[in-house]
């Protein structure tokens, strides 16, 4: 059951994190108003905070596939196979944040 509520989640995120990426770049054109960098700076936020959640969402998900993958892993194996997991979720932790610095640098380099 929490296998499939975890996938459901990421897809949800997926398809967000989609349909926000296709305005993504609007958020860069040149010569924005005051009230356009302002929504551009907000949806940066909002993609960021979703890009997290879903690194959350695949944590969990990674983490139950490794105490249910294999029945005769041993713990350490299993601790491992956590590890893991963890360290990826902090690398998509820092991309997305890279991503949100980068699109914050680039809509106030074009403010008007």
């Amino acid at each position: 059951m929490t296998k499939v509520l975890a996938t459901l989640v990421v897809a949800a995120f997926a398809s967000f994190g989609a349909a926000v990426h296709a305005a993504d770049d609007a958020s860069t054109a040149p010569g924005l108003t005051s009230d356009q960098a302002k929504a551009a700076k907000t949806q940066s936020e909002a993609q960021y905070e979703a890009k997290k959640d879903m690194a959350d969402a695949q944590h969990e998900l990674n983490k139950a596939n490794c105490e249910t993958a294999d029945a005769a892993a041993t713990h350490g194996e299993k601790s491992a196979c956590k590890d893991v997991a963890k360290a990826q979720m902090k690398k998509d932790k820092a991309q997305a944040k890279a991503k949100e610095e980068s699109d914050k640098a680039n809509i106030k380099a074009n403010t008007k």
